[in-house]
């Protein structure tokens, strides 16, 4: 299997994926990533965006295809790696409308705070 045990939503727990990726592959670059899975560390909560250099052998195809967002790879990617919710910080979502429109065609939107918009990922194709 291409992901770590529990990933997949199929045990019915959370798969996350947050948005944005790192930028590029600098240490500086997954400051971010490292601080969201240290938040969801201990809830039980799997994330996609990689933890501790424990990333599934598939990272690198999300992590590009999250860089080009919107495109249908990354929703595909998404539901291959069984992504329930997408969490997207609000700073780059306000500058991104064609971010938030790909979003809200596919995802359902159900929490907006002001640091981020949690989308729910439906079942199923988009």
């Amino acid at each position: 299997e291409d992901r770590p045990t529990g990933e997949g939503g199929d045990d019915g727990r959370e798969v996350l994926a947050f948005l944005p990726f790192p930028p590029d592959g600098s240490v500086e670059s997954y400051a971010g990533t490292a601080r969201r899975m240290l938040q969801v560390l201990d809830a039980g909560v799997t994330t996609v965006n990689g933890y501790s250099g424990l990333w599934p052998p598939s990272y690198d195809r999300l992590e590009a295809a999250a860089r080009e967002v919107p495109n249908d790879e990354l929703d595909a990617l998404f539901r291959e790696h069984g992504v329930t919710i997408v969490v997207v910080e609000a700073g780059p979502l306000a500058s991104r409308p064609d971010v938030e429109a790909w979003l809200d065609e596919r995802y359902v939107e159900a929490f907006r705070g002001p640091d981020s918009v949690a989308y729910e990922v439906p079942a199923g194709p988009a």
